[in-house]
């Protein structure tokens, strides 16, 4: 310990480079333990303490490991390799080494080289092999520079859209899966396959004939993920500030009766947990978001509110009947019984429906326009 005061004092602010060649994992996480709670600035090598080390036994695996339970601070590679070993500082350096030892000698008429040792062909051979690994590896921001030339070379390889040949579509009409294919080759600014996402929707610039190749310039492309991504976050954070237990890999269903720029006056958000004989799914809704009026020919359900307070209205016998429910609140709607609801909590509201059989077409919304927007629902997974 002595020994250790007076190197420290010598050098309080110097860069201090350590090998590990010899140790034992408990003598390793020792040695780091002691130089970090004096709080030196100090860069570990991964070493095998045998001259030379036959190439079975460099175990540079083990250094992936070191770095995985102690982080940057394992910084290197300390080479005492046989002197034809030619790989091990491009495998050291993929593996995260920047820091690296290695021994090299002159020879003379006096002096040969150990057996650890490479002569000055060798260490060049070596670097060689480490410089090509560096230039592979490369840097992340330079592949994020290049992608503009990989999306450029992949238009050669992608099939352009084309309206049907019994397909015409007029300005302002929105183009869908259903009204085009695709061909090889595609011509300059064609409209490719993956601008018909089911975020996007697309609707002609101008008219467009039968088996045209449809241009960018023909069309506009709405693209609502960023939108739709919003959405599953704000229902995240409900989730989050109810405390309601959901299954992680839930999918979310967005209705947007009017339109996603609509959303925040009209829509719901949706979960179904199951739907057999029975049916259970959570609804949620926000502060002043109305789900517009319908009713269910066949549907019996229960909404049991779990977190907020909702407006209820229930049309019975001609008559509309507001409630307001909160936390704990049961009401039931009976098939053919219009109802509508509204939310009042400042964070939103969760609701718990339990009903019988959920049916694709028992829906059936007061304003036709709304049946009329095949367009009304998105989809998305919850990725809590």
């Amino acid at each position: 310990m002595a020994i250790f005061r007076i190197f420290f004092k010598k050098n309080k602010k110097k860069k201090i480079i350590c090998s590990l060649g010899g140790a034992t994992p408990d003598d390793i996480g020792k040695v780091i333990s002691f130089f970090k709670n004096k709080k030196k600035n100090i860069k570990y090598l991964y070493c095998v303490a045998k001259y030379p080390t036959n190439p079975e036994n460099l175990n540079l695996s083990y250094f992936s490991k070191l770095r995985h339970l102690y982080g940057d601070s394992i910084s290197g590679f300390s080479s005492h390799e046989e002197t034809n070993e030619e790989l091990t500082g491009a495998i050291a350096y993929a593996m995260g080494a920047r820091i690296f030892e290695k021994h090299i000698g002159l020879e003379t008429k006096k002096f040969k080289l150990n057996k650890y040792s490479v002569n000055s062909s060798q260490m060049n051979i070596w670097l060689s092999n480490l410089s090509k690994t560096i230039d592979r590896i490369g840097k992340p921001e330079n592949r994020e520079k290049f992608l503009k030339n990989e999306k450029e070379n992949l238009k050669q390889f992608k099939r352009g859209v084309f309206l049907k040949k019994n397909k015409k579509k007029t300005k302002g009409e929105e183009i869908n899966i259903k009204d085009i294919y695709f061909a090889f080759p595609s011509i300059k600014n064609q409209v490719f396959l993956d601008s018909f996402s089911k975020f996007n929707k697309i609707i002609a610039h101008k008219n467009i004939d039968p088996n045209t190749p449809i241009l960018n310039s023909y069309v506009k492309i709405f693209d609502h993920r960023k939108k739709i991504e919003e959405i599953r976050d704000k229902i995240k954070n409900l989730i989050n500030i109810s405390k309601v237990v959901i299954n992680k890999n839930s999918k979310l269903e967005i209705s947007h009766h009017y339109g996603l720029d609509k959303f925040e006056k009209f829509g719901m958000c949706m979960i179904t947990i199951l739907n057999l004989k029975y049916c259970k799914k959570l609804i949620f809704i926000f502060k002043n978001q109305k789900h517009p009026a319908q009713y269910h020919k066949r549907k019996q359900e229960t909404f049991f509110v779990l977190h907020g307070k909702v407006r209820l209205q229930i049309k019975k016998n001609k008559k509309i009947i507001s409630k307001i429910l909160k936390a704990g609140d049961l009401a039931t709607i009976l098939p053919n019984e219009i109802h509508s609801f509204t939310g009042m909590s400042r964070d939103g509201c969760i609701i718990e429906e339990l009903s019988t059989k959920s049916l694709k077409n028992d829906s059936y919304y007061i304003d036709k326009k709304i049946n009329k927007n095949v367009s009304r629902k998105s989809f998305i997974s919850l990725n809590l």
